[in-house]
């Protein structure tokens, strides 16, 4: 008997799962400390209202919706933050070991101006969470995108 994998998320589940991403991002925004089981009520208040039945808003579904919008608890432990994706796809110089270096955290860390580089960087992260599978997924999805922009990009100049 072969396994049949479910689609992640129904329209109504990708629905649901956006705007309360929306509604997580506003309330953020205002410094308010969001908790799991808040995410899961105002998801289920959600749902309700947009006429979806049958969405339990489990701590499944509220792990899953951590991963797919990188989201994590904060230092105590008691509410969720957003953890900037954007802050991984930098280029690192090693830190001096030297202690009368006053180097700022701006000079440690070097944006990447160009498509080798990111694609580089990418491929490196796609090897450091090969056991993730959705955080893999996330990163192959990127690359995709990537890769087709540059594609295009390509064609256009001459």
């Amino acid at each position: 008997m072969s396994q049949v994998r479910r689609n992640p998320l129904s329209q109504h589940g990708a629905h649901i799962d956006e705007l309360v991403f929306d509604w997580f991002s506003l309330t953020r925004k205002d410094n308010v400390p969001i908790s799991g089981q808040f995410v899961r009520e105002k998801a289920r208040e959600i749902a309700v209202q947009m006429g979806y039945d049958g969405f339990s808003a489990s701590p499944g579904w509220l792990q899953k919706w951590r991963k797919r919008h990188n989201i994590n608890y904060n230092e105590t432990g008691d509410s969720l933050d957003v953890q900037e994706f954007e802050t991984i796809l930098v280029k690192s110089e090693p830190l001096s070991n030297r202690e009368d270096d006053d180097l700022s955290s701006v000079d440690l860390v070097k944006p990447i101006y160009s498509i080798e580089e990111a694609m580089m960087q990418l491929a490196r992260l796609k090897e450091f969470v090969k056991d993730d599978f959705i955080s893999y997924q996330q990163l192959v999805s990127l690359e995709n995108q990537w890769s087709w922009k540059w594609n295009n990009f390509k064609k256009g100049v001459p």
